[in-house]
């Protein structure tokens, strides 16, 4: 289960520090777009993203990762993200390694039709 999980979550075959940034990158990315953070600015969560990385890869392993989200603030990640550097043309490269993420379906349990499994 576990390596299911760490493979959805940070792609695959990467070693731990790079798992470890597009971690941190997606969440910096759905802290700012899903307003998480209460005052965190696109200008912060730029210089957020840039002090965890600026490689064109882990920020398009990011948002390739958003891209494949179900939930309302995915576009706006995404473009931050490209904002701050992924490359577009990797962002497509790694799509394959996020498999689509249904959203929380009403009791907190997750189904692709959005109903409750709970």
């Amino acid at each position: 289960m576990f390596d299911r999980i760490d493979h959805m979550a940070f792609g695959p075959g990467r070693p731990l520090p790079e798992r470890i940034a597009i971690a941190l990158l997606r969440r910096i990315a759905a802290d700012h777009a899903g307003g998480y953070r209460e005052g965190f600015t696109r200008a912060e969560a730029l210089t957020a993203l840039a002090a965890v990385s600026t490689d064109p890869d882990l920020l398009a392993a990011a948002a390739a990762a958003h891209a494949m989200g179900d939930n309302w603030y995915a576009i706006t990640a995404v473009g931050l993200l490209i904002e701050a550097g992924a490359d577009p043309a990797l962002i497509d490269n790694h799509v394959a390694d996020y498999p689509p993420v249904p959203s929380p379906g009403p009791g907190g349990g997750f189904s692709p039709a959005g109903g409750s499994l709970s």
